[in-house]
C-alpha cells in the first residue's frame, strides 16, 4: 500500500478523519524516524523506513498531531486509545509508560546544552553540536537550517546555555590550577 493511502486509511480508522489536512511527507530532512510539525500541519516519516516500523512511526506521529505535542500524558492517552482500536503502536506505549523515560522539553534541552558546555569546555564546538543535537530534536534540517522562528529562538537559548557552561568550565579549570599552585609544596595535597 502506498504511504499516502495508508495514512488516509489510518486517519479514517483511528482518528475519525480529523487529520485530512495534514500531508504525509516522506523524506530524510529531519533526524529520527519521524516528526509531526503541528504548526505547519505536516507529518514527516523518514524515507528509510518500511513495513512494520513505518506503520508504527506513522501512528506515533499521527498521535502527536491529535495531542498537545511531546510524549506527555496527552500523547500517551492518545496512543493508548489507538492501540485499543488495534493500531500498530509497537512498543511505544510501554516504553513511554515507564517512569524512567524522560523526553526533553525546552528547559531540558537548554540544561543539557549547559552541561555539554561544561563537559566539552570549547566554544568552537557549538556549530557541530548545534547541527547534531538540532537535527536529532528536529530543530534544524539536514542542512543546518532552523526549522522555524521558534526553533531559531530555542537554538539561540541553547547556544547561550552552552557558552555559559564553557565559561563555567574555564572558571573551574582556573580555580583548580590556583589550588594546585597553592598546595604544590603541601605533601598532603597528593
Amino acid at each position: 500500500m502506498k504511504p499516502q493511502n495508508l495514512f488516509e486509511r489510518y486517519n479514517q480508522k483511528y482518528f475519525d478523519g480529523v487529520l485530512s489536512r495534514y500531508p504525509l511527507i516522506i523524506s530524510d530532512r529531519f533526524g529520527g524516524d519521524g516528526m509531526c510539525r503541528r504548526t505547519k500541519r505536516e507529518i514527516h516519516v523518514n524515507n528509510y523506513l518500511n513495513g512494520k516500523k513505518f506503520r508504527e512511526v506513522l501512528i506515533h506521529e499521527m498521535a502527536h498531531a491529535t495531542s498537545n505535542g511531546g510524549h506527555g500524558s496527552c500523547w500517551l492517552t492518545e496512543m493508548r486509545r489507538v492501540r485499543a482500536l488495534g493500531a500498530p503502536t509497537g512498543r511505544d506505549v510501554s516504553i513511554y509508560e515507564k517512569s524512567n523515560v524522560i523526553t526533553q522539553g525546552k528547559d531540558g534541552l537548554i540544561g543539557m546544552m549547559e552541561d555539554a558546555g561544561i563537559e566539552i569546555g570549547d566554544a568552537s564546538k557549538w556549530s557541530s553540536i548545534r547541527q547534531s543535537e538540532g537535527y536529532s530534536y528536529g530543530l534544524v534540517d539536514k542542512y543546518g537550517k532552523a526549522e522555524s522562528k521558534s526553533a531559531r529562538r530555542l537554538l539561540h537559548k541553547m547556544r547561550l546555555a552552552f557558552l555559559r557552561g564553557v565559561r563555567d568550565r574555564i572558571s573551574l579549570n582556573r580555580a583548580e590550577a590556583k589550588l594546585r599552585l597553592a598546595f604544590k609544596g603541601d605533601r598532603y595535597a597528593r
